[in-house]
């Protein structure tokens, strides 16, 4: 390159083809000659020519945007540095940075005139699409098969600098860097109750709430049994081990177990979900708890509860309902009132125990019974 910064244009780029390459050199934009000069000066002479080796130079789209990689593939730990058209570097911690060095759409600007990228640069090798399905059974878009793309060599490099970066994180069960999954196919398609196999989730976009937009996985909170959880003010996915500890895939590093707002994602914003798999038919008090049974109080001698009827997603759908209670703890009296697909349940004490009262409810299509719904609710004065 030109290390006197002569014959260099120094004019504002609003495209990768303003970028001007002349007798092999970099003569446009003025920064982006100067980082490919100032990683060039890294190495040493090549025998024979003097040249440098000088690092690949690619324009990279991603979201409507077009962005400048350097690619200096021996010198530094996370090998790709990223730059807006106006020069300035993304930040190499974030996950924005993770997304960019995902992207497929890679254009090669220059590269050393006596080398061939291939010698150096990393290929995205797309096997091809799988077939993923959702618990329910709906398929999940955008899943491929991913080759490994990190070679033995370069992972020492990797966990040194993610140990510089996250020290307080622990990589799960001596885990290494690897291309083959991502965190979305961890911990959505890898980890109970599918346990699939490997494979890379979002190649183009986040298919993730596939799994509750069809109500495979609800809406909970941990200590109402959530276990997914969806970065929802980033792309990233995560399985949850604790109240604030995660187990998540970091892109191409390993998996990792650590703190929830400890990783290159941002987690200001987060979706907690549980697996949804009722029985068929079954009564509750909520969508969320199909326990079969619940206790509540009767204060002043009196209690009321209003129960409803509910089907797993697949089951077919019922339009008539018949309510009862099969069997009855001892009480002054107690009245049932059926409407339709809920059921409202009073009790009176006067002096009685208490106990277990059993509701039953059958649930009809038509003349066909499609299920009968049991809820043992317990109530004492």
């Amino acid at each position: 390159m030109d290390f006197t910064n002569t014959n260099i244009i120094d004019e504002a780029i609003t495209d990768s083809k303003d970028i001007i390459v002349a007798d092999g050199f970099i003569k446009n934009p003025k920064w982006l000659a100067h980082i490919v000069d100032s990683i060039g000066r890294h190495y040493q002479p090549t025998p024979g020519t003097g040249q440098l080796l000088y690092p690949f130079v690619f324009a990279v789209q991603h979201k409507n945007q077009e962005y400048i990689c350097v690619c200096d593939a021996f010198s530094s730990a996370c090998n790709n540095h990223y730059y807006t058209l106006l020069g300035n570097l993304v930040d190499p911690h974030s996950g924005y940075w993770f997304d960019l060095d995902e992207e497929k759409e890679r254009t090669l600007l220059w590269s050393p005139p006596w080398s061939s990228p291939n010698e150096r640069v990393n290929t995205r090798a797309w096997v091809g699409t799988v077939n993923v399905t959702t618990p329910i059974g709906n398929p999940v878009s955008d899943t491929w098969e991913r080759s490994e793309e990190i070679s033995v060599l370069d992972i020492p490099t990797i966990l040194a600098d993610l140990k510089i970066q996250y020290p307080n994180a622990t990589i799960v069960n001596n885990s290494s860097p690897t291309t083959t999954y991502n965190c979305h196919a961890y911990a959505w398609h890898m980890t109970a109750p599918q346990n699939g196999s490997a494979v890379w989730m979002g190649r183009y976009s986040n298919p993730t709430s596939a799994y509750w937009q069809d109500d495979s996985y609800i809406s909970a909170t941990i200590s109402n049994g959530a276990n997914k959880v969806a970065y929802l003010s980033d792309n990233h996915s995560a399985v949850v081990v604790s109240t604030d500890y995660f187990t998540s895939k970091w892109g191409r590093w390993p998996l990792m177990s650590h703190n929830k707002n400890y990783s290159p994602y941002n987690a200001s914003l987060l979706g907690y979900y549980k697996r949804y798999n009722p029985p068929a038919y079954y009564i509750s008090q909520s969508f969320d708890d199909w326990s079969g049974g619940s206790t509540v109080y009767a204060s002043s001698g009196y209690a009321s509860v209003r129960r409803y009827a509910f089907k797993h997603p697949t089951a077919t759908t019922p339009n008539s309902f018949v309510w009862s209670i099969v069997s009855a703890a001892p009480c002054d009296r107690w009245y049932l009132y059926p409407n339709g697909s809920y059921a409202d349940f009073n009790v009176y004490f006067t002096g009685q125990s208490g106990g277990i009262f059993r509701i039953e409810c059958k649930m009809y299509n038509g003349s066909t019974l499609l299920g009968t719904a049991t809820y043992y609710q317990t109530i004492y004065p």
